[in-house]
């Protein structure tokens, strides 16, 4: 192991929940009682898809713009203030920093709330840099995020790990080359059969990173 990129909701932030009820809550915001499911119908979607979503099914008021901004809000809020790390992550974040492991992220989120989060939390100061899928101009079904963050590290994919909690993202890191720490969420449970043939390494919380493997890891390097 000669650098990591870490995905962030799911694998560094315990935030999945959230996402899976952000389109219920905001509809509760406006008296309007949500469908069953409807965070598995929105999740794959952009929060504008989203928006577009509600507006075709539930009486909302309002142009598309002024809705993306409102949910906009409630998740800068939720960031900002609410989220919490994943058990264990800053304990590995800092192992990892002392063995002089260069570490970047790669997320599907926007840069500003994730940014804050991770100031807040204390672990931003962990990682060369952000790379966002917008910013990429692709999603994690390509691997353009996770060359591009291996590039900024100066390690080839070969020697470069990647945690991730998303089955299809793990896929895509794992074909390109990449070395796969799974980590186990709650929200993508009925996963875990098959993240776990994908992963390399599979953890059910951080805390189980064994420090032995790193040690391993290091000599191999």
């Amino acid at each position: 192991m000669r650098g990591i990129i870490f995905d962030v909701d799911g694998t560094l932030l315990d935030s999945m929940g959230f996402w899976g009820e952000l389109g219920a809550w905001y509809l509760k915001t406006k008296g309007i009682r949500p469908e069953e499911n409807l965070g598995k119908k929105l999740f794959p979607m952009t929060t504008e898809e989203g928006v577009r979503y509600l507006k075709a099914h539930y009486p909302l008021e309002g142009e598309t713009e002024e809705i993306v901004e409102e949910i906009q809000e409630m998740i800068v809020k939720y960031y900002s203030e609410e989220v919490k790390l994943k058990d264990g992550v800053k304990e590995v974040l800092k192992k990892l920093h002392e063995k002089k492991i260069p570490m970047t992220i790669a997320t599907s989120s926007e840069r500003d709330f994730i940014e804050k989060a991770l100031e807040r939390l204390g672990v931003l100061k962990y990682f060369q840099k952000i790379f966002t899928c917008t910013e990429i101009g692709k999603g994690k079904d390509a691997p353009d995020i996770f060359l591009e963050a291996a590039r900024q590290m100066d390690v080839p994919a070969k020697d470069t790990w990647v945690a991730e909690d998303g089955l299809y993202a793990a896929k895509t890191a794992r074909q390109a080359g990449f070395h796969v720490a799974g980590i186990f969420d709650a929200c993508s449970k009925e996963e875990e059969e098959e993240l776990r043939k994908v992963s390399d390494l599979y953890l059910y919380t951080w805390k189980e990173f064994p420090e032995e493997f790193l040690e391993k890891e290091q000599k191999k390097g």
